[in-house]
């Protein structure tokens, strides 16, 4: 299953009054030809944006539609649990709607799975760590020092590397009985 093809099938309305950029898409998902049509204005996402998105829609909405059906539940089912309607179930599944932050949570909560898992399907943020920026303003003033500074992505890469190797660390410091002060030095819990 998944995405067969995509392709542009033509580009045009580019006027100065609008800015109005009109494209049509032709997706080629399980056995049906999709036309997808889309109008990009200034500042909004471009076109091959706008088919990233869609194809992370697809994409999630079947592996949710995989996941319900193992389960043997009906999209009225799904609905009546999560209290959305089946139609708004049925339009994430075909990649439609994008589902908002709350429900892909309570998706993973109802079928057992990583909410981290889902949220990567649709390239976004997990609402875990977008709940921690909002508590953590050290955190956010941290991630916005990286983002501003003049390092190149390899270094930046490398800073998130050493951060995830001293969280590691500490965690498994932590459940071995052993604290760690602010030195790195670690000793057995008093």
């Amino acid at each position: 299953m998944g995405i067969k093809s995509s392709e542009i099938l033509h580009n045009n309305k580019n006027t100065k009054e609008n800015n109005l950029i009109e494209i049509c898409i032709l997706i080629h998902f399980e056995g049906i030809d999709w036309i997808m049509k889309f109008g990009e204005r200034k500042g909004q996402l471009s076109q091959a944006e706008k088919v990233k998105q869609m194809t992370y829609r697809l994409e999630f909405g079947e592996y949710i539609k995989g996941l319900r059906n193992s389960q043997g539940l009906s999209t009225r089912a799904v609905g009546e649990e999560l209290n959305i309607s089946s139609n708004y179930i049925s339009e994430i599944e075909r990649g439609i709607k994008a589902p908002a932050d709350h429900t892909i949570r309570e998706f993973a909560e109802l079928y057992g799975v990583e909410e981290n898992l889902l949220f990567e399907k649709l390239k976004r943020v997990p609402l875990k760590a977008t709940e921690l920026l909002e508590t953590q303003e050290r955190l956010q003033g941290l991630l916005s020092s990286i983002q501003d500074s003049n390092l190149e992505i390899e270094e930046q890469n490398q800073l998130v590397e050493i951060m995830e190797a001293t969280f590691e660390k500490y965690i498994y410091n932590k459940e071995h009985g052993r604290q760690q002060n602010f030195f790195g030095k670690f000793y057995p819990k008093v």
